[in-house]
This record gives structure tokens, sequence and C-alpha cells, in this order.
């Protein structure tokens, strides 16, 4: 692949090529003439982002995780031995829909035939928040580095949302503050 953008590792600007090999990895590249200037791969084997898993398997850190990852079958989260231990999976299957999918907020129905985990695949920030049902839930941390929620048999309706942290405090503090200045004034 050639460009004129800085030579990776150089600094300096110009023409460069680079060469891509195989790395036996299953990747495929994904349209290569729609971008000249880029090269883009998908992986066509890669779990679903949002998915349902009723079985289990302990990880013991990301290194961990991300070596169990390979072969894993979708059914199958991965979770640190404590979370594991206390989140029921009952290995049977559940039906989702997604309901909405932004950068900020996921809504997702489940019909549970048992206990499991929804799995989103975006990674653990803090100020996530998980709603079951409207009712608040632990935010898991699964397969390594990814958000988890467990939900119990039957159907529900999963929430995460988005709240930036420090949030929760900045409203009533811009109110008194707000309220200050008018009785000062």
């Amino acid at each position: 692949s050639a460009g004129s953008a800085p030579a990776p590792g150089t600094g300096r600007s110009g023409a460069w090529a680079g060469l891509v090999v195989d790395g036996g990895d299953g990747l495929v590249a994904v349209d290569p003439d729609a971008t000249p200037d880029a090269l883009v791969y998908e992986n066509p084997d890669a779990l679903p982002r949002i998915r349902w898993a009723s079985a289990g398997a302990a990880c013991t850190s990301p290194t961990d995780c991300a070596s169990a990852m390979d072969g894993l079958p979708a059914d199958t989260v991965l979770m640190a031995p404590d979370d594991l231990a206390a989140t029921p999976l009952d290995g049977a299957a559940a039906e989702i829909e997604v309901l909405e999918d932004g950068d900020v907020a996921q809504r997702v129905q489940v019909a549970a035939q048992g206990a499991g985990v929804l799995v989103i695949a975006d990674a653990v920030q803090d100020g996530w928040r998980a709603l079951v049902d409207g009712e608040r839930a632990d935010l898991l941390t699964v397969d390594g580095a990814v958000r988890g929620v467990a939900v119990p048999a039957g159907e529900h309706e999963v929430e995460l949302r988005y709240v930036p942290p420090g949030r929760s405090v900045l409203a009533p503090v811009a109110a008194l503050a707000a309220l200050a200045w008018l009785t000062a004034a």
C-alpha cells in the first residue's frame, strides 16, 4: 500500500510503501478499491457485538481472557472467578432484539428461557449504568474488557446509559450557584 502521509516511524512526509502479509488470522480486506488510501479489514468470524451468553468460563486477567476467546462458543462468556460464581447461568437460550443502539444508550429486549448474561462488546468505562426492567443492575466486566449484564429468565428490557462522571453533582451545584447569584442581586 502506498500513500503520501508521513512514512511510519520516520516523521517525514512523502511517498512510502508498506506490505501487508497474510497473518492467517482470518481477516478479510473490505472492498480495497473503495478506500484507495487505506485498507480496512473485517473478521467474518467475530462474535456479534450484542449477544446472549448462557454459559460461562473463568479468566483471571485481560491477557488470559484474550487467549481464551479463540474458539469460544458464542453462548459462553468469560468472567472473573468471583463474578462467575455469583452470576446465574442456566445454559438456556434467549431471543434478543436490539431496540436502540446509540453512542450513549443501548436498549435490548430479552426473552430468556433461563438466566444468563447480555454481552455488549463495548469497552467498560466509568459512567455507564445498567437497568433491567427499570431497576438498577450491576454492570459486569466480561470477556476481559467489555460490558455485561446478568438477566434472569423471562421477558426483560435491558437498558445501558452513559452518564458522564460528575453530572449527578453538577446540576445541584449549578442550581445553588444560580440561587446565590439571584439572591445577591
